[in-house]
């Protein structure tokens, strides 16, 4: 999908990408007994010459393949995901929340992660380093509003003390 559609409703819709088809659900507790954690990142991944921040994949022992990253922050979520034995699955980008038209200054908002718990429940993160958290606060309570309403645990991830990312290295 090159660009996300803007919504013309008046509620929240869930863009998620299953099977090849891409899902415009309206954003109820139905969204959560989809299988996110298989669903394909909902946009692409750029990369050019010169880009400031680093991507890549990761080997994930907890998916047993690899998941897209876009950022070293990212990168050490994963490796915090793959040590949390409550993670048993963990999906890359895999849809986005397209707010109600009129909503004033967001159109739409993809979260980083989607990850599966070993009770079945679902969560959506937010990665971001601590310093930009508070730039993105109403997108954020925007987010957690809707996972709410959902089913779904939020998480704003903003990186590890670095002893303990050290040691899961």
């Amino acid at each position: 999908m090159a660009t996300l559609p803007s919504n013309q409703t008046d509620h929240t819709r869930v863009l998620v990408r299953l099977g090849g088809k891409v899902r415009n659900d309206l954003s109820s507790p139905h969204v959560s007994v989809l299988s996110i954690e298989r669903a394909l990142p909902i946009r692409q991944f750029f990369t050019w010459p010169g880009k400031r921040n680093y991507e890549g994949s990761w080997w994930s022992s907890t998916v047993r393949g690899h998941v897209v990253f876009e950022s070293l922050l990212e990168r050490e979520y994963l490796l915090s995901a793959d040590f949390d034995d409550r993670i048993v699955s963990i999906a890359a980008q895999p849809l986005a929340l397209l707010w109600p038209f009129g909503t004033r200054g967001h159109k739409s908002h993809v979260p980083d992660f989607f990850v599966r718990l070993s009770d079945g429940d679902g969560r959506l993160i937010d990665v971001r380093p601590q310093r930009y958290v508070e730039k993105a606060a109403a997108q954020f309570e925007m987010t957690q509003a809707i996972c709410g309403e959902i089913g779904w645990e939020y998480e704003i991830f903003t990186g590890l003390p670095s002893t303990y990312s050290a040691n899961l290295r």
